[in-house]
């Protein structure tokens, strides 16, 4: 019986025996259960990373492959498995090894948490491939987990698109040297025709009725030449961006009547006459004053060249909220409707008869130069013969309820105005026994023998002649003269080297420095000024501005004025 109670004694304890153990059972089971489910899920990872079709890696502690899916060998054309112990580094180009190096350096040191570079990737199909290297820290070896993006392609791209612009920028370079090439070798044989055909028409004792008509047929087809040539350099400074705008007020009217007076001989050849219908307030534009200039100029001209003979042109301006619209009409032939869609505002049809001469570029300048300046161009043309160009500029300020009546046209008298040569000859008003030394560095003798005529023309001076540079630099030093005009382009060395060395030499330093040069460009004549010239005249020069230089820098008054 005693043996049997303790028996139930430790039938009585089993229960929570049985309990405990059956605790330890479930979480063992559970132990198994979770490691099960990760490998499991280690497998599936391990099968997406395979499956990823971006190359994966991971790298020890001491920068080698510890691991690569099968994404790498299809990116590299070589088998993962070969790679595996080898260091990351060597399976990328030479050059790209030390950036490789650091950037894994930098994970380990733990110095950042991910890192990211552009490298290039050895490949057993040819080239090198472009791929984006992403790592960051991975934990549990100390190396690196990361992915290799292929960006080869965009870097083709991209290096093609380089390649485009580079030789893109390279013809243009070409376009611009060949431009200015061009203008100066056309320059400096028209300095010639268009000076020595302005001082023929200025003499009245030196060629009869007959001659004057023709030295004036040869200066007017010299200065549509130079019109040319400048239009060209115009259109290549807008198509490259080079041209530059200020903006500032405008008055309207004066300008308006400038370029109006600058037409009148084109305006008495063709037997037109000129009215404006302005507005009683004066319209003030805010834009470039020199632009607008050239772009009511280059209007005007064509309605000249297409107007009928005899007939009137009309300017009128209107303002509006914000701009200004300003409408040249004429009577030349008007565009059928049925064209009117396809044609640009730069374009200018003829239906019957030859057209008449010209580029054609006026307009098209005029509508790059418009546009720049925040305005537009257009035309209104009609059948019956009335064309109509408009230009839109701003306005300095809005203007309400200030517009003309529309009833105020007024013809504009056009003077006959004696030639520039003749007006400069009209009065004398210089000391003659006063006297001016100039020293002109200039190696064409034509450009020399036009020199001497017109000082002989405008001032008593003395002048003196160096056909290069160093024979330039020599004789100011010697004849230390009061002003010195200098070509740009000379055989020896260019007028920027002949300005430093004058520049540099005491008894020359203070010596007022012109520029003569036929150098057209655009920034040419910012880039003189800024290295030291007093002044930049471009070729051909006027007798003007050759008097203009004289009153300003010279010792002596010119001989007589402009009017």
């Amino acid at each position: 019986m005693g043996q049997q109670a303790g028996a139930d004694d430790v039938s009585d304890s089993d229960p929570q025996h049985d309990a405990s153990t059956k605790r330890d059972e479930q979480a063992v089971h559970a132990s198994v259960r979770l490691i099960e489910s990760l490998r499991l899920s280690e497998r599936r990872f391990a099968e997406l990373v395979r499956t990823l079709p971006v190359p994966v890696f991971r790298s020890d502690s001491d920068g080698r492959w510890s691991f690569l899916n099968p994404a790498w060998s299809e990116l590299t054309a070589r088998p993962g498995h070969a790679a595996l112990g080898h260091p990351v580094a060597d399976s990328f180009v030479h050059e790209d090894r030390p950036l490789v190096i650091e950037l894994l350096g930098r994970l380990r040191r733990r110095e950042e948490p991910s890192v990211q570079a552009e490298v290039r990737i050895i490949t057993d199909i040819g080239e090198p491939r472009w791929v984006t290297l992403k790592a960051l820290i991975d934990e549990e070896s100390g190396g690196a987990l990361g992915t290799l993006n292929d960006i080869d392609t965009h870097k083709q791209i991209e290096d093609a698109l380089t390649r485009a612009r580079t030789a893109a920028d390279q013809a243009n370079q070409l376009k611009t040297s060949f431009l200015s090439s061009m203008s100066h070798e056309l320059r400096t044989p028209l300095s010639a025709i268009l000076g020595f055909s302005q001082l023929l028409a200025g003499d009245p004792h030196g060629l009869d009725e007959k001659g004057q008509r023709w030295v004036h047929s040869i200066h007017d087809a010299g200065k549509h030449l130079l019109g040319l040539i400048d239009e060209i350099l115009d259109l290549s400074r807008i198509e490259s961006g080079r041209m530059e705008f200020r903006s500032e007020p405008v008055p309207l009217g004066p300008i308006l009547r400038e370029v109006i007076t600058s037409l009148q001989q084109a305006l008495r050849d063709r037997n037109l006459t000129v009215a404006t219908d302005l507005p009683d307030d004066e319209l003030t534009l805010f834009c470039d004053p020199t632009r607008v200039k050239q772009a009511l100029f280059n209007v005007l001209t064509n309605s000249i060249k297409y107007g009928q003979p005899g007939s009137c042109i009309t300017v009128r301006a209107r303002p509006r909220l914000h701009s200004a619209r300003l409408s040249v009409l004429d009577a030349g032939p008007g565009i059928p409707a049925d064209r009117a869609a396809i044609l640009g505002p730069a374009q200018r049809p003829i239906a019957d008869g030859p057209s008449p001469s010209g580029s054609g570029i006026g307009l098209t300048i005029t509508k790059q130069v418009v546009e720049a300046m925040g305005g537009a161009i257009g035309y209104e043309s009609r059948p019956e013969g009335v064309s109509e160009f408009w230009i839109e500029l701003p306005l300095q300020v809005d203007i309400h309820g200030h517009g003309p009546s529309g009833q105020n046209a007024e013809p504009i008298d056009v003077p006959a105005q004696a030639p520039e040569a003749a007006r400069l000859l009209r009065t004398s008003d210089v000391d003659e026994e006063a006297g001016c030394t100039i020293l002109y560095i200039e190696d064409n003798p034509q450009n020399i023998a036009l020199m001497e005529a017109v000082l002989s023309v405008i001032a008593n001076v003395q002048l003196i002649c160096a056909e290069n540079g160093i024979a330039g630099v020599q004789q100011a030093s010697v004849e230390q003269p009061d002003l010195i005009f200098l070509d740009i382009n000379l055989p020896d060395m260019d007028g920027f080297e002949v300005l430093r060395r004058l520049r540099a030499d005491t008894t020359t330093s203070e010596i007022p420095i012109i520029a003569f040069t036929a150098r057209a460009m655009a920034g040419d004549a910012e880039r003189a000024l800024r290295s030291g010239f007093d002044a930049y005249v471009t070729k051909p020069f006027t007798l003007r501005q050759v008097s203009d230089v004289l009153g300003r820098y010279g010792p002596t008054t010119p001989r007589s004025t402009l009017a």
